[in-house]
């Protein structure tokens, strides 16, 4: 369910366990402290920097822990949005439309848009990291009344540039450059 997250205390990394009894282990929340430290120490250098050192260890789980971190910070930043607001499906376009699931999260003068890639190995061997380039002629539609909104995807912290003939259109392409998910706060310019 949108805005709704499934995952158990001691699960941050990835984990293959059954639900019960398999999860009932001690938690070396130190590890998991130290590791989210880094990962956001480096998250405020260079964020593509650490997408590409994340894609080369996906195994080690700490893509997980960093993109559950930022996105339970952003919902707890904007708890009636998450809690009051409206839910929107948002129609992708495009030579690999399939491949992409996207909401919006409405409010009163804010959303949020959650877009997500998948069925990465329909990409073959031109997706070494299913960012950027493969994302080509891919786009989403967010509602028409955000078209004066910025964008800002929370997991990178950049401006996304709208495509440059429509103002609510948002292109693949630049919007997975780094990783192929991301959670979009969209709000008035300037807020």
């Amino acid at each position: 369910a949108p805005g709704i997250p499934d995952f158990y205390q001691g699960s941050e990394y990835w984990s293959f366990n059954l639900v019960d009894p398999d999860n009932r282990r001690p938690i070396d929340f130190a590890d998991r402290h130290r590791a989210l430290d880094e990962l956001l120490s480096a998250l405020e250098r260079d964020p593509a920097a650490l997408a590409r050192e994340l894609f080369q260890r996906p195994e080690d789980g700490r893509i997980k822990l960093l993109v559950t971190a930022l996105a339970l910070r952003f919902r707890r930043a904007n708890e009636p949005l998450f809690r009051d607001g409206g839910y929107e499906r948002c129609d992708v376009e495009g030579r690999s439309a399939s491949q992409v699931v996207a909401f919006a999260r409405t409010g009163r003068d804010k959303a949020a848009v959650a877009i997500v890639g998948r069925f990465f190995t329909r990409f073959g061997e031109r997706a070494g990291a299913p960012v950027g380039e493969c994302w080509r002629e891919t786009f989403v539609k967010v509602p028409a009344w955000l078209e004066r909104h910025e964008f800002r995807d929370i997991l990178t912290n950049r401006l996304l540039p709208r495509k440059s003939n429509d103002a609510c259109v948002l292109d693949l392409e630049q919007v997975f450059a780094t990783l192929p998910v991301a959670l979009i706060e969209v709000r008035p310019p300037h807020a």
